[in-house]
């Protein structure tokens, strides 16, 4: 799968964290390291349009984390991604699906490094206008 990217200012490939919740359905999408862990966002927004928007800028690596997830009336599907690789040319990302879960159920076990990525990913999905970022490393 190919999913579109950001270059930072100094050519670095990276992704927002954005999302939040409306009435009844929410998005959102989280990024982490390797092992599921937050990483240190390089600019975090404090201004302008935040609900249920783009957050944190966080800098990609080659087996990152990121999980989507969207909801309606906290009916989730969710889906875990690892990177492949980052074509800069092209502002895309390759990743490859290492777990998905809908219709109530994981395609397969949920393994415990991603429990934490994912319930903060939920939350924020249904976090009624969500403003600010929820997974990322502080200082």
């Amino acid at each position: 799968m190919k999913m579109t990217i950001e270059l930072s200012k100094k050519g670095l490939p990276c992704m927002w964290e954005q999302g939040g919740a409306y009435s009844n359905t929410g998005d959102s999408m989280i990024i982490g390291d390797a092992f599921g862990n937050p990483e240190k966002a390089i600019y975090i927004r404090g201004k302008g349009h935040l609900s249920c928007g783009e957050h944190a800028l966080i800098p990609l690596r080659k087996g990152d984390t990121i999980v989507t997830v969207s909801q309606w009336r906290h009916d989730f599907t969710i889906n875990i991604y690892k990177i492949v690789d980052c074509n800069l040319e092209e502002k895309f990302a390759n990743l490859e699906l290492v777990n998905s879960f809908s219709c109530g159920e994981w395609d397969k076990d949920l393994d415990r490094i991603y429990k934490e990525i994912v319930e903060v990913a939920k939350d924020k999905a249904t976090y009624y206008h969500c403003r600010n970022a929820m997974y990322i490393k502080e200082d």
